[in-house]
C-alpha cells in the first residue's frame, strides 16, 4: 500500500468502515511508515477533540439562512477580487475589504 493511499483511508480505518483486508493493509502501512502512522495519530486527536463537543443542536431555518448569508459574502469577495485582479470599477455594493492598496487587500483575502 502506498502512502496516498493510506492516507485516503485513515478517517474510514479509524471510524471501522474499512473491510478486513482493506484495515489489515492499512495497519500493516502504518505499523512500517511513521510519517502516515504521525497523520493517523493527528487525526485520531482531532476526532477526539471534535467529539468532545458533542453534538450541537441547531434550528433548521437559522442554518438556511447563514448559508444563504455565507453565498452573498462569496459573491461579494469573488466580485472584489475580479476588481482587483481586472482594474475595473468596483462592484456596485461598494468593496468589501478595507480601503488600502490592492496588494494589502489580496494578502486579507488570502
Amino acid at each position: 500500500m502506498t502512502c496516498a493511499e493510506c492516507l485516503e483511508l485513515l478517517a474510514a480505518f479509524l471510524d471501522s468502515e474499512l473491510e478486513s483486508g482493506e484495515h489489515v493493509a492499512v495497519r500493516s502501512h502504518l505499523a512500517g511508515c511513521p510519517d502516515c502512522a504521525e497523520e493517523c495519530a493527528s487525526l485520531r486527536r482531532a476526532q477526539l477533540a471534535l467529539g468532545s463537543w458533542g453534538e450541537a443542536e441547531a434550528d433548521p431555518g437559522e442554518l438556511v439562512q447563514a448559508v444563504a448569508e455565507l453565498r452573498v459574502r462569496v459573491r461579494r469577495l469573488e466580485q472584489e477580487l475580479l476588481h482587483l485582479r481586472t482594474g475595473d470599477a468596483a462592484p456596485a455594493s461598494g468593496p468589501l475589504l478595507p480601503a488600502g492598496g490592492a496588494e494589502r487587500r489580496l494578502r486579507l483575502i488570502v
